[in-house]
């Protein structure tokens, strides 16, 4: 009996661990990070995560305040793909568990 437990309670714990990085992960603003010099010396960076992305930049000492916008409210709409299977990942992962 010992040997059928063992890896039922290995599977479990890995299953607990799945779980949460896919909570970490779904919850995580910053999934990607970008930065480029633009012809007029700016420097900008752009950070995208699931929900929304975000961009300041730099031109000399000034730097502009960073700016977010949900994704909900852009015009990516393959980003509204990513957020469904993200739900749709952690719903199963976590009902999976249950």
């Amino acid at each position: 009996m010992a040997s059928i437990a063992t890896p039922l309670i290995v599977a479990f714990v890995l299953l607990g661990i799945g779980l949460l990085l896919h909570i970490i992960g779904f919850a995580v603003p910053q999934w990607h990070d970008q930065e480029w010099m633009t012809s007029e010396r700016y420097l900008v960076r752009v950070t995208y995560g699931l929900w929304r992305y975000c961009y300041n930049s730099w031109h000399r000492r000034s730097m502009d305040p960073e700016v977010c916008t949900s994704i909900v409210d852009s015009q990516y709409d393959r980003d509204g793909e990513a957020q469904t299977v993200s739900t749709v990942a952690v719903t199963f992962s976590g009902a999976s568990k249950a």
